[in-house]
């Protein structure tokens, strides 16, 4: 039975037994880490299984404001999977299968061999411009702007592995063994390798039940090298699968040579134990570690993506046209040119704006009676309860890079507080007049976006059809556009529910 962690230090997955599944690809065969992995999936079990939507059905419209106000919430949750997404867990299956190929524990000399090379790892960390290069090791950077959803994104594909996998026999051998698939870890805001590896037995401890911190950590007595050396032979002992580390971009801020110092610590995990390191961050990490990492990169490497603010594309179409079936006041409206515009320049193409400013729009027209959405409320909304990140957003909108980059690790949006501050509008009975002419303010800032979307709802499954990423299936149609919703919008229009 499945064990899922709810892991106070971050963010952690399932437990589970190990089934084994047959290889046909020879480097994967005879190896239990690699049997005990979820088999490789085609594109559209991916894109299924990635997809998060609120529960919705028709009716739900006609519920009691309050009990639609806690349905909003729900939207919060919202997950479209898009063809980045199906990139992503590619590469990222592809590292944890060929990361495990070279760390066999049924290999003759296993033991003897990790030993080896955690002794090797310490002298290496000694020496300066070492290089040596494992030949199954794999890197990956994943950098983009605050709120794209980089980290959520990540922790979706990462949900579709076991984190822990438990073996207990193999091939009728006893084969007592606790697997770590992946852990997640955030980079240490004071970019300190000693306080990388406290967090580091933190977490291990309480996802495995384990007590690394009193013996390999020594209650936080531990030498800085001590804990770097335990870090290694514990992610060995328990065969981790990826190491990801988020919020890279807290090394810009590290004291001196510690950034260097830690950047070097991932590159021999790297090189020397096999383990595959995906780094996560915004914009300000890209110069950290690009030259940290070009070596490893030039021996074997996955590379690196950025993710920008989406542009008025079939990516953001779909995502919109999506979104926009969960609208839960008592008369939803279609998706117009309008909206879509304004919903754009409003969040200027950043997911989890978009997402928040959708939310806020429909509890205002709720809270004030208005019951259904307008350009001019989702202004309102936007600028009375998102207030912080307003000058952000105008740097995007003007293109003034460098006052982007001194903002560009703006903290996620709360949405309670953001809620919050909106209900205060609606108490105060404050005017729902925006701060800004409506009509004329969003005909300059929308200047040059050009959406040419209907007001029918667009099918996901024909989009990632279209976009090459599912091919040759016939059926299923209503893939991820009606996956999870009892009953769809499309029967739900204003007029229905008036009479209704």
């Amino acid at each position: 039975m499945n064990k899922i962690y709810h892991n106070p230090f971050g963010w952690s997955g399932d437990e589970e037994d190990a089934i084994y599944h047959e290889q046909i690809l020879p480097m994967y065969q005879d190896n239990p880490l690699i049997e005990a992995l979820p088999p490789i999936r085609p594109s559209v079990e991916v894109f299924r299984n990635l997809t998060k939507f609120p529960p919705m059905k028709s009716e739900y419209r006609l519920l009691p404001a309050e009990e639609r106000l806690h349905l909003i919430r729900c939207i919060d949750q919202f997950f479209q999977p898009l063809p980045r997404h199906g990139r992503l867990f590619s590469d990222i299956c592809g590292m944890i299968y060929k990361g495990y190929i070279a760390r066999n524990p049924l290999s003759k000399g296993f033991w003897k061999t990790l030993d080896g090379n955690v002794d090797k790892l310490v002298v290496n960390l000694r020496q300066k411009n070492h290089i040596a290069y494992r030949k199954s090791a794999t890197t990956m950077s994943l950098i983009g702007i605050s709120g794209i959803g980089k980290s959520r994104s990540l922790e979706e594909v990462l949900s579709l592995f076991p984190q822990i996998i438990n073996h207990h026999t193999y091939r009728g051998v006893p084969f007592p063994w606790k697997q770590l698939v992946w852990l997640k870890l955030e980079c240490p805001h004071n970019g300190s390798t000693r306080s990388l590896g406290l967090a580091f037995f933190e977490q291990i401890d309480w996802i495995l039940g384990t007590n690394y911190m009193h013996g390999y950590a020594r209650n936080g007595r531990a030498t800085e090298m001590e804990l770097l050396k335990n870090m290694a032979r514990v992610g060995a002992i328990h065969s981790l699968g990826v190491l990801v580390i988020d919020e890279i971009q807290a090394l810009s801020q590290a004291k001196s040579g510690g950034a260097e110092e830690m950047l070097n610590f991932f590159v021999e995990l790297v090189n020397t134990l096999g383990l595959p390191i995906i780094l996560i961050g915004t914009y300000k990490a890209q110069k950290l570690f690009s030259q940290a990492f070009r070596q490893a990169r030039r021996a074997n490497s996955y590379g690196g993506d950025s993710w920008d603010r989406m542009k008025v594309d079939e990516d953001w179409k779909l995502f919109l046209e999506t979104i926009w079936q969960f609208q839960y006041t008592k008369h939803p409206v279609k998706l117009t040119d309008r909206l879509a515009e304004t919903l754009y320049d409003l969040s200027q193409g950043i997911t989890d704006i978009a997402i928040k400013v959708f939310i806020l729009g429909q509890t205002l027209a709720i809270r004030t009676g208005e019951e259904r959405l307008s350009p001019e409320l989702l202004i309102t909304a936007s600028e009375r309860a998102l207030s912080m990140v307003q000058p952000f957003l105008t740097a995007l909108r003007t293109n003034n890079m460098d006052q982007f980059m001194l903002m560009e690790d703006i903290q996620p949006i709360n949405l309670e507080i953001a809620l919050n501050d909106l209900n205060s509008i609606y108490t105060n009975q404050q005017s729902l007049e925006p701060h800004l002419d409506s009509n004329e303010s969003l005909s300059k800032r929308a200047l040059g976006i050009d959406l040419a979307i209907d007001s029918s709802s667009v099918d996901a499954y024909d989009q990632l059809k279209q976009q090459n990423l599912i091919s040759d299936i016939a059926s299923d149609l209503s893939f991820l556009s009606r996956n999870g919703m009892e009953e769809s919008n499309e029967a739900s229009t204003e007029k229905e529910e008036s009479e209704k």
